[in-house]
């Protein structure tokens, strides 16, 4: 099913499974929604050794890092290409169609109707990115964001993780502003021994997971 956001006005959205397994082995025969769930996951749990004494960032970012790590360590080993452009991790596929950048998105990333943005802002290595402009030397290489958001309950507790991969269409203010094409994945449910500090930083928003411990 291919929904049209009440927001976002030109995102094509793709939610149900069997079309987001079609359109994700139409973009590589490598992508799969297992493949980056998995890889949120390794995310997740090193997100989990954080500790009090922690600075109160470790969390969020050990999440993106290893998230990075793990996705496009899969992806070399399908003859995916690591570049780091101006220090910005990105990968590109072996036909150098497709490149891909994972960031934390906003509350609205992962729903039907949403309109997401990156969480952190983002400065001209990203703009760049979404007109084509990093690899000045070749045409046709678009840019795909692998986004996530850590939702929480009101009690402070870790409900779920939603994710995307979607392809961003316009950046603006350090935020992109709308989408070319969203395909949603599966919500991580998480369970209740899972609990959230958030955090807010002037240059990054996101939020901090450590574990609950039994009374």
């Amino acid at each position: 099913m291919e929904l049209t956001s009440l927001n976002a006005r030109f995102a094509k959205v793709i939610v149900e499974a069997d079309s987001v397994a079609t359109r994700l082995a139409e973009l590589d025969p490598t992508l799969s929604e297992e493949l980056l769930l998995e890889a949120n996951m390794r995310g997740l749990d090193a997100r989990m050794e954080a500790t009090p004494a922690h600075s109160r960032t470790f969390a969020g970012t050990t999440h993106w890092h290893n998230c990075v790590a793990a996705l496009r360590t899969e992806l070399q080993l399908h003859g995916w290409q690591i570049h780091d452009l101006k220090n910005c991790p990105f990968t590109l596929s072996p036909d150098r169609r497709i490149m891909l950048a994972v960031m934390t998105g906003d509350v609205e990333t992962g729903k039907q109707l949403g309109h997401p943005s990156n969480q952190a802002e983002k400065g001209y290595v990203l703009d760049l990115a979404i007109q084509g402009e990093l690899f000045a030397t070749e045409d046709g290489i678009d840019l795909w964001i692998f986004l996530y958001h850590v939702e929480i309950d009101k009690n402070g507790l870790a409900k779920e993780i939603r994710a995307e991969l979607s392809r961003p269409a316009q950046f603006e203010n350090k935020k992109i502003i709308d989408w070319h094409e969203r395909i949603i994945l599966r919500a991580i449910q998480l369970g209740p021994e899972v609990e959230i500090d958030v955090i807010e930083n002037a240059e990054t928003i996101d939020v901090a997971v450590e574990r609950r411990l039994a009374e």
